[in-house]
């Protein structure tokens, strides 16, 4: 197998985390603009992470250039999605406090602007 096919697959081993983030704040922005509770932040899939790095530590080890950027591409995407799951936890804190402030002084969380 060569190693960018070796990469590819490896990259599919966060194609789960990926599609849960975007899960995550999809519905994140539904709660916001239905003034409902944030969900609480997903749970990183750690096997998902340990095969993606076995897989790509073997990758980096064939010694060629491109393999090894291609891992370093890949161990660099995992941890953006770790700092964005970091990240829920304090955006739904902070909406979720809003949305109450909102609800106890009687004001709508978001206005609509003029001609919406």
């Amino acid at each position: 197998m060569d190693s960018s096919a070796r990469l590819d697959r490896c990259g599919a081993h966060i194609e789960a985390e990926l599609n849960t983030l975007h899960a995550w704040y999809v519905a994140f922005g539904d709660a916001v603009v239905n003034q409902r509770p944030v969900p609480p932040p997903h749970l990183p899939d750690r096997d998902g992470r340990r095969e993606l790095f076995e897989c790509v530590r073997a990758a980096a080890g064939s010694g060629d250039i491109p393999s090894k950027q291609a891992a370093l591409i890949l161990v660099l995407a995992v941890q953006h999605l770790e700092n964005l799951r970091r990240l829920e936890a304090h955006l739904g804190e902070r909406a979720n406090a809003a949305r109450r402030t909102a609800r106890s002084r009687g004001t709508p969380l978001l206005r609509r602007a003029a001609g919406y």
